[in-house]
């Protein structure tokens, strides 16, 4: 008996109707899972907590690949600059469009409830904790390579996910100018 050709495209379908019957019910499942463990998490805790909306987002937790940018200025850096600069620029920036903060994620913990990441509201937090200041250091291309190998450990978990390192004295090649190293992970 030879198999009408009518029926392969058939037999195709049918494993992506099985995987489709499969996924699309455990899609639905975990979807009704978050909305209510995001509600129990409101209940129970209010604001201090909110689910991670974006799988992407769940990458910054401790134990994961470190960014690093590097940024050289002419003008003198220390901690009140830093700390008017983030209350000024970040701190207050609003979405026009929305009326949230734009960066109101600077100032939260990623963390783990019920297997689910959350976002942990930091009561604690404070821009000068999370700034490391090299103060009484002439740094070298040496030194800085060092500082940076450093920055690549993790951070810990009890604090947001990232952190100024300001380097004010930065002497280049030529031994005459020094500079100030601003470097954000």
């Amino acid at each position: 008996m030879a198999i009408s050709h009518n029926f392969i495209p058939y037999l195709c379908t049918i494993p992506g109707f099985i995987i489709l019957g499969f996924l699309f019910p455990l899609l639905v499942g975990n979807e009704i899972l978050r909305a209510v463990i995001s509600t129990y998490l409101k209940f129970k805790h209010g604001d201090k907590f909110t689910l991670v909306s974006d799988g992407v987002e769940a990458l910054w937790r401790p134990k994961r690949t470190v960014a690093i940018t590097l940024m050289r200025t002419d003008k003198s850096v220390n901690l009140e600059i830093i700390k008017n600069w983030y209350e000024n620029n970040i701190r207050c920036a609003v979405d026009s469009s929305t009326g949230r903060k734009m960066y109101e994620k600077m100032e939260k913990i990623i963390t783990t409830k019920y297997g689910y990441a959350c976002w942990e509201t930091d009561e604690n937090f404070d821009i000068i904790k999370q700034c490391r200041f090299h103060e009484n250091k002439i740094f070298y291309k040496k030194n800085l390579t060092a500082l940076i190998k450093d920055l690549e450990m993790d951070m810990g978990k009890d604090k947001p996910q990232w952190e100024f390192v300001v380097v004010p004295k930065y002497q280049s090649r030529n031994k005459t100018d020094l500079f100030a190293i601003l470097l954000l992970r």
